[in-house]
C-alpha cells in the first residue's frame, strides 16, 4: 500500500482546504521528508486526515471523531488517494452540520470509495466502505497504525523498560491483550467446572432411596386399600340409589296432592264463570242482526253530518254578500288614485332630466377635485415622513460613530485575549489530561481500599473457616456415637428376628384381614338379600289376590255398562219422537176455522179443538239421568282397567325382583365359598358373629406387627439420617479445608495487586505534578490563579474571553459597512425631501382654482331642484307611485272577482246539501222499519234492546278464550293427576329398601368416611412411591451428569495447566514470547540494513528479556542498557519497522510516517539516526518524519511546513531543497 495524496478541509487548526501530493515532486523525488512546525501548529493533524479518510477514526479522539472539525465551521472532510493491488483509489470522509451552519446539529458522517482513474463510486455506505478498504489494503485500523504510523518512541522505552513494563508495552504495541483474557477465561472456566463437579457429588450423597422390599410392600398395601375403597364405593352407590328412589316417591306424593288441589280449583273457577258464559250466548243469538244495525247507525251519522253542513252554509252566505259590496267600493277608489299618479309623472319628467344632466357634470368635477386633494394629502405625508427619516438617519450615523470608537477602545484593552484562539485548545487538553490522571488516581485508590478491605475480610474468613472446621469435627464425633446407639436399639427391637420375616408378616396379615372383612360384608349382604326375598314373596301373594278381585269387579261393571247404554238409546228415540210431535203442534196453532189445511186441504180441524199439547220436559230429564249413569259406569270401568294394568305391572316387577334376589344370593354364596378356600377356613355364610371374631383377632395381630415394623422403620430412617449427616459433616470438613486454601490463594493475589496499584499511584502523582505546573504557567499568562481544582472554571472564563474577543473583532467590519450605508442613506434622503416639497406647493395652488369652479356649478343646479333632492331618485319615486297605484287597482279587481265567486259557490252548495238531507231522512226511516220487522219474531221489542245485548268483538273474543282456557286447564290437570298416580304405583312396586331417608343418611356418611380414609392412605403411600421414583430418576440423571461433568472438568483442568492463570500472565507471557521472537527476527532484517554491527537477541533465561549481539566484539552479548543514544535509536527503529512488517502480514507497505523519538537525541546520535533513515529510504519506501528539531530540518531538504497564523489557525506549505515554497 502507498499513500499518493491527501486533501482535506477544516480539520483542527488547519482551517480551509489543503492538498498534499506525495506522488508529485518534490515529495516523490526525495522519498524522505519532514513534517515540521511549532507545537500545536497541526503537524499530527495531517496524519489524522489520512486515518479518518481511510477508516473514519482518529487515534487521538477515539470514537468522538467530531472533535477533529475546526471550531466555528459547518463542514469538514478528508480525501486520500492511495495505491493498492496495482490500482489507484480515492477514499473520502465527510462530516457536516445541519444547514451548513457552525451552530447546526452534527449530522452522521459519510464515507465513499472511488476508482481514481474512472471516477466510479465503488462503495458509499459507511460500514461497507471501511470493509472494502480493509480488503484492498490488507490492514484494519489498528494494523494500519502499527504498520504505517510508527511510534518509534514506544520502542525506545521498550528497550529500557523492566520486565513487567516491557510486557505491558509489548501488549500495547502488538495488541496481544486477547491472550491474557483467554488465560483468565480458561482459569475461571476450569474453576467453575470443578465447582459444578463438587456440587453434583454433594447432591448424589444427599439422595435417600427406598429399598426394593420396602417399595414392594408399599405397592401391595396400596392395592389392598384400593380394593377396600372400591367395595365401600359400591355400597355407597347402592345406598345413594335407594335414597334417590325414596326422594322420587316423596316428590310424586307431593305432586299428587298439588294436582288434586289445582283440579278442584279449576272446577270452582268453571262454576264461577257461568254468568259470563250466559252473556256470551245472548251475544251470539243477537249477532246475526249486527250488520244491519251497523248500517242503520252509519246512515244516522251521515244525516247528522249533512244537517250540520246545511246550517253552516246558511250562516256563511250573508257574511259573504257584505264582503262582495266592500270589495266593489275598494276597486272604484283604486281607479281614481291610478289616474292621478299618471298625470303627476307626465308633468315632472322634463325638469328632472335637465337636473340629472347637471348632476352628472358636477359629479365629474367633484371626483377630479377629490382625487387631486387626496394626492396632495399623500404628498404632504411623504414630505413629513422623509423629514423624520432624514433626522433618524443622521442620529443613526452619529450612533455608529460612537459604537466604532467604543469597539476600537475595547479591542485595544483586550488585545492579549487574541492569543487564546491559538493556546486555549492546549490548555483544555492539559486540563483534560489532569482530569484523566485524577480519575485514574481515584479509581486506583478505590481499588486499593477495596483490596485492603478484601484482605481484612479474607483474614476474617480464614479464622471463621477454621472455627467452623473445629466445630464440624466435634459434631462428626457426636454423630458417630449416636449412630452406634441407634444400631443397638435396632437389634433390641428385632429380638433375634430377621427384618424380612417381620416385613412378610406385615405384608400377609392385611390381605387376610381384608379377605375376612369381605367375608363379613358378604355374610351381611346375604342375610339382607334373604330377608328382602321373603318380603318380596309376600308382596307378590298380596298382589295376585288384589288382581283377582279387580278382574271380577271389572267383569260386573262392563255388564252393567252395556245394559245402561241400551237403555240410553231407547230414551233418545223417545225424545226424538216427542220433538216431532211438538213441531206438529206449532203447525196446528196456525190453522183457522173454516180455512183449508195447507197439508190435507180439509176445512174441519177436530184435533185442534179436542187435543191438549204435550211437553218434552219429563223425557229429557230421564235422558239426562241415564246419560249420567252411563258416564259414571264408563269412568268406573276405565278406573278398573287402569288398576288391573297397574297390578299386572306390579306382579311382573315383583316376579323379576324375586328372581334377581335369588340370583344375587347365589352369587354371594359362591363368593363366600371362594374366600373360605383362599383362607383355608370353614365359616358358614350365615354365621356373621363367628366371622367378626376371627376378623378382630387378625386385626390385633396386624396392629402389633405393624407397630414393631414402624418402630423398625423409624430406627432405619434415623440411622440413614445419621449416615447422611455423617457424610454431610465429612463433606463440610473437606469443604472448609478447601475454602481455607482457596482464601489463602486469594489473599496472595490481592497483595500482589495492591503492590501494583501503589506503583501506579506513585507514577500518577508524578504526572499530576508536571501537568499542574504547566497549567499554573498557562493560566498566570492571562492573569488567572490556578488552585489545582478550578481548571474547568478558569477554562470557561478564558473561553468566554476568547469568544467575546472574536465576536467583538467580527463586529468591526460590519460596523464600518453600516456607517457607510447610513451616510449614503442620509444624503439621498435630503435630496428627495427637497424635490417633494416643491411638488407639494404646485398642487396646493391647483386645488384652490378647482374649488371656486365647483361652487358656481352647484348654485346653477339648486335653482332647478332644491338641495337634498336627487332627480333620479325623485323620478323613480313617481314611477313607483304609479306602479303601486296600478298594482292596487289590479289587486282590488281580482279580490272582487274572488269574493263574488265564493258567494255563488256557497249558494250552490246549500241547495245540494238540502237535497241530501231529505234523501237521508227517507233512507233512515225505511231501514228502521225493515229491521224492526225482522227482530220482532225473535222476541226483541226495540232496536235499543238488540243493541244492549251485543258485545264488542274484543270482549266476545276474550270471553271465548277464557272459556276454552278453563276447559283446557281442567283436562290437563286431570291427565297429569292420572299419570302421576300411575307413576307412583309403578315406583312403589320396585320396593328398593325398607329403610327411610333418615336411616339411610348416617349409613352413607359412615361409608364415605371409611372410603376417604382409604383414599387418604392410598394418596400418602402413592406420594411416597412417586417421590421415591422421582428421586431414583433424579439420581440416575445426576449420575449421568456427573460422568459428563468429570470429562468436562478434566478437559478444562488440562487446558488450565497449560495456559490458565488467575492474572492471565501464563498464556500472555507465552504468546508475547513468541511474538517477541518473531519481532526480533523481523527487526534484525532491518537492523542489518541500518547497521551491520549489532543483532538483537531474545534471552534464553527470561521470556521477555532482550540482549544485543556485537559482531565487532567477537559476537559478544551485551545488555540493551549498554547501548548509546544513537545505537538505541537504531535498534528501536529496527523494531518499529519489524512491527510494521508483523502487523501488515502479506501487505506491502511503501509509505511510513514516524512520529516521536527525535526530540531527546544529541547531535551525534541525530546524525546516526539520519544516516539510518536515509538508508531506509534507499530501499524504496516513502518516509515522513514528524519533528520540530532544528538540526533535523537542516538535514532533510524536502519539508512539509505547518505555520501558525492569527486566530489560532495554521497554513501548510511544501519547501524544496533551496528553501523555496512549492
Amino acid at each position: 500500500m502507498k499513500i499518493a495524496s491527501v486533501r482535506f478541509l477544516n480539520l483542527n487548526s488547519l482551517q480551509g482546504e489543503h492538498h498534499i501530493r506525495f506522488n508529485e515532486p518534490p515529495l516523490s523525488e526525495s522519498g524522505l521528508f519532514a513534517i515540521t512546525g511549532p507545537t500545536g501548529a497541526g503537524k499530527t493533524t495531517i496524519l489524522d486526515a489520512i486515518t479518518v479518510a481511510l477508516y473514519g477514526q482518529v487515534p487521538r479522539h477515539g470514537r468522538d471523531v467530531a472533535e477533529i472539525m475546526t471550531r466555528h465551521t459547518g463542514e469538514c472532510w478528508s480525501e486520500v488517494e492511495f495505491e493498492a493491488q496495482g490500482k489507484f483509489y480515492r477514499a473520502k470522509w465527510i462530516l457536516r452540520r445541519s444547514r451548513g451552519k457552525a451552530d447546526g446539529k452534527l449530522q452522521s458522517p459519510v464515507m465513499e470509495l472511488m476508482d481514481a482513474d474512472t471516477h466510479e463510486i465503488l462503495e458509499s455506505r459507511l460500514s461497507e466502505t471501511r470493509q472494502r478498504i480493509i480488503d484492498l489494503c490488507g490492514l484494519d485500523f489498528q494494523q494500519f497504525l502499527r504498520s504505517v504510523m510508527l511510534s518509534q518512541g514506544d520502542f525506545t522505552r521498550f528497550l529500557k523498560a523492566s520486565e513487567s513494563e516491557r510486557s505491558e508495552l509489548l501488549e500495547k504495541l502488538t495488541d496481544t491483550r486477547i491472550y491474557s483474557q483467554i488465560s483468565i477465561a480458561a482459569y475461571e472456566k476450569a474453576k467453575a467446572e470443578k465447582q459444578k463437579l463438587q456440587d453434583l457429588e454433594r447432591l448424589l450423597q444427599l439422595d435417600q432411596l427406598l429399598p426394593e422390599e420396602a417399595r414392594a410392600a408399599l405397592a401391595q398395601e396400596v392395592t389392598d386399600l384400593k380394593a377396600a375403597a372400591r367395595l365401600a364405593n359400591q355400597q355407597i352407590q347402592q345406598h345413594l340409589h335407594q335414597q334417590t328412589w325414596l326422594d322420587h316417591l316423596s316428590k310424586l306424593t307431593q305432586k299428587e296432592s298439588s294436582l288434586s288441589a289445582q283440579l278442584t280449583s279449576a272446577h270452582t273457577a268453571q262454576q264461577a264463570w257461568q254468568p259470563q258464559q250466559e252473556k256470551l250466548q245472548r251475544h251470539e243469538q243477537a249477532q246475526p242482526f249486527q250488520s244491519e244495525l251497523a248500517r242503520l247507525d252509519q246512515v244516522q251519522r251521515q244525516g247528522q253530518a249533512v244537517a250540520q253542513a246545511v246550517t253552516a252554509l246558511q250562516q256563511q252566505i250573508p257574511t259573504q254578500e257584505k264582503q262582495v259590496a266592500t270589495n266593489l267600493q275598494t276597486t272604484t277608489a283604486a281607479r281614481t288614485a291610478h289616474a292621478q299618479a299618471q298625470q303627476t309623472l307626465t308633468e315632472a319628467e322634463p325638469r328632472l332630466d335637465q337636473v340629472l344632466q347637471q348632476d352628472t357634470h358636477l359629479a365629474a368635477q367633484q371626483a377630479q377635485y377629490t382625487k387631486d386633494e387626496q394626492a396632495t394629502a399623500q404628498l404632504q405625508t411623504q414630505v413629513r415622513q422623509l423629514a423624520a427619516a432624514l433626522e433618524q438617519q443622521q442620529t443613526q450615523q452619529q450612533k455608529l460613530i460612537n459604537e466604532g470608537k467604543q469597539l476600537n477602545d475595547w479591542l485595544k484593552e483586550h488585545a492579549q485575549d487574541e492569543e487564546l484562539v491559538q493556546t486555549l485548545h492546549d490548555g483544555k487538553a492539559e486540563v483534560k489530561n489532569l482530569e484523566e490522571v485524577r480519575k485514574q488516581q481515584a479509581k486506583f485508590q478505590i481499588e486499593q481500599a477495596d483490596l485492603s478491605l478484601f484482605l481484612e475480610k479474607e483474614a476474617q474468613n480464614i479464622n471463621a473457616f477454621k472455627a467452623k472446621l473445629a466445630s464440624t469435627e466435634q459434631e462428626l464425633k457426636e454423630q458417630q456415637t449416636q449412630l452406634a446407639s441407634l444400631k443397638d436399639q435396632t437389634r433390641t427391637t428385632l429380638q433375634g428376628q430377621e427384618p424380612e420375616a417381620l416385613e412378610q408378616l406385615c405384608h400377609r396379615l392385611p390381605q387376610v384381614c381384608s379377605q375376612l372383612e369381605k367375608q363379613l360384608d358378604l355374610s351381611k349382604l346375604y342375610l339382607q338379600q334373604e330377608a328382602r326375598r321373603q318380603t318380596l314373596q309376600q308382596q307378590l301373594t298380596h298382589t295376585l289376590q288384589d288382581l283377582h278381585l279387580q278382574r271380577t269387579a271389572h267383569t260386573q261393571t262392563a255388564t252393567d255398562l252395556g245394559q245402561a247404554q241400551d237403555k240410553l238409546k231407547d230414551l233418545q228415540q223417545i225424545v226424538d219422537l216427542q220433538r216431532q210431535i211438538q213441531q206438529y203442534e206449532e203447525a196446528r196453532t196456525q190453522l183457522q176455522p173454516e180455512q183449508p189445511c195447507p197439508l190435507c186441504g180439509s176445512t174441519h180441524h177436530p184435533f185442534v179443538e179436542e187435543h191438549q199439547p204435550q211437553t218434552l220436559t219429563q223425557a229429557q230429564q230421564n235422558l239426562q239421568q241415564q246419560q249420567q249413569r252411563v258416564q259414571q259406569l264408563d269412568q268406573e270401568e276405565r278406573a278398573l282397567v287402569a288398576a288391573i294394568q297397574k297390578l299386572e305391572l306390579a306382579e311382573k316387577h315383583l316376579q323379576e325382583q324375586v328372581q334377581e334376589t335369588a340370583a344375587q344370593t347365589q352369587t354371594l354364596s359362591q363368593q363366600f365359598t371362594q374366600l373360605n378356600s383362599a383362607l383355608n377356613l370353614a365359616h358358614e355364610i350365615a354365621a356373621s358373629a363367628t366371622i367378626d371374631q376371627s376378623w378382630n383377632a387378625r386385626k390385633g395381630e396386624l396392629q402389633q406387627a405393624t407397630a414393631s415394623l414402624q418402630s423398625l422403620r423409624g430406627l432405619r430412617s434415623r440411622i440413614e439420617a445419621a449416615h447422611q449427616t455423617e457424610q454431610k459433616l465429612l463433606s463440610a470438613q473437606q469443604g472448609f479445608r478447601h475454602e481455607i486454601e482457596k482464601t489463602a490463594e486469594k489473599r496472595s493475589y490481592a497483595q500482589t495487586q495492591l503492590q501494583r496499584l501503589q506503583a501506579e499511584l506513585e507514577d500518577l502523582a508524578e504526572q499530576e505534578k508536571v501537568i499542574t505546573g504547566t497549567l499554573q504557567s498557562f493560566f498566570s499568562t492571562y492573569g488567572l490563579s490556578y488552585s489545582g481544582t478550578n481548571g474547568p472554571v478558569l477554562l470557561a472564563q478564558l473561553e468566554q474571553r476568547k469568544t467575546a474577543y472574536e465576536q467583538k473583532k467580527a463586529q468591526l467590519p460590519d460596523l464600518r459597512e453600516k456607517y457607510q450605508q447610513a451616510r449614503s442613506d442620509a444624503e439621498n434622503g435630503k435630496k428627495t425631501l427637497e424635490e417633494k416639497q416643491q411638488e407639494l406647493n404646485q398642487r396646493q395652488q391647483q386645488l384652490t382654482t378647482a374649488q371656486t369652479h365647483l361652487q358656481e356649478l352647484r348654485a346653477q343646479r339648486y335653482k332647478l331642484l332644491p338641495e337634498g333632492l336627487q332627480p333620479q331618485i325623485e323620478k323613480q319615486r313617481l314611477q313607483q307611485a304609479l306602479q303601486q297605484a296600478a298594482q292596487a287597482l289590479q289587486s282590488a279587481e281580482a279580490s272582487f272577482q274572488r269574493e263574488q265567486e265564493k258567494l255563488n259557490l256557497l249558494q250552490h252548495q246549500a241547495t245540494v246539501k238540502h237535497q241530501e238531507q231529505q234523501e237521508n231522512q227517507y233512507t233512515q226511516s225505511e231501514l228502521e222499519t225493515l229491521l224492526l220487522q225482522k227482530i220482532q219474531p225473535f222476541g226483541y221489542t226495540s232496536l235499543a234492546q238488540l243493541q244492549a245485548l251485543l258485545l264488542s268483538e274484543d270482549e266476545a273474543r276474550q270471553l271465548r278464550q277464557q272459556q276454552e282456557q278453563l276447559q283446557k286447564t281442567v283436562n290437563e290437570l286431570a291427565h297429569s293427576l292420572q299419570q302421576t298416580l300411575l307413576e307412583y304405583a309403578s315406583e312403589k312396586e320396585r320396593h328398593l329398601t325398607e329403610l327411610t331417608l333418615e336411616e339411610l343418611q348416617p349409613l352413607i356418611l359412615a361409608l364415605e368416611e371409611e372410603k376417604n380414609q382409604h383414599l387418604a392412605q392410598i394418596a400418602r403411600l402413592e406420594m411416597q412411591l412417586q417421590q421415591d421414583a422421582a428421586l431414583r430418576e433424579k439420581h440416575q440423571q445426576l449420575t449421568q451428569q456427573l460422568d459428563l461433568q468429570k470429562g468436562e472438568a478434566e478437559r478444562w483442568d488440562r487446558l488450565t495447566r497449560l495456559i490458565g492463570s488467575a492474572d492471565g500472565k501464563k498464556f500472555s507471557k507465552y504468546a508475547q514470547s513468541l511474538t517477541l521472537a518473531r519481532l526480533v527476527e523481523l527487526g534484525n532484517r532491518h537492523l542489518l540494513r541500518l547497521n551491520d554491527r549489532y543483532r538483537i537477541l531474545k534471552s534464553k533465561e527470561e521470556e521477555l528479556e532482550l540482549q544485543i549481539l556485537d559482531t565487532y566484539q567477537g559476537d559478544a552479548v551485551r545488555s540493551v542498557n549498554s547501548l548509546s543514544g544513537g545505537e538505541s535509536f537504531l535498534v528501536s527503529l529496527a523494531l518499529a519497522l519489524g512491527l510494521s512488517d508483523l502487523a501488515s502480514h502479506k501487505a506491502q507497505i511503501h509509505s511510513l510516517f514516524i512520529d516521536e523519538g527525535f526530540g531527546t537525541l544529541d547531535a551525534e546520535t541525530l546524525d546516526i539516526a539520519m544516516d539510518a533513515l536515509e538508508s531506509l529510504q534507499a530501499s524504496g519506501k516513502m518516509i515522513g518524519i514528524i519533528s520540530h528539531v532544528e538540526a533535523l530540518k537542516e538535514r532533510i531538504s524536502t519539508q512539509i511546513v505547518v505555520e501558525k497564523q492569527a486566530w489560532g489557525r495554521s497554513a501548510i506549505k511544501v519547501v524544496s531543497t533551496a528553501g523555496m515554497e512549492v
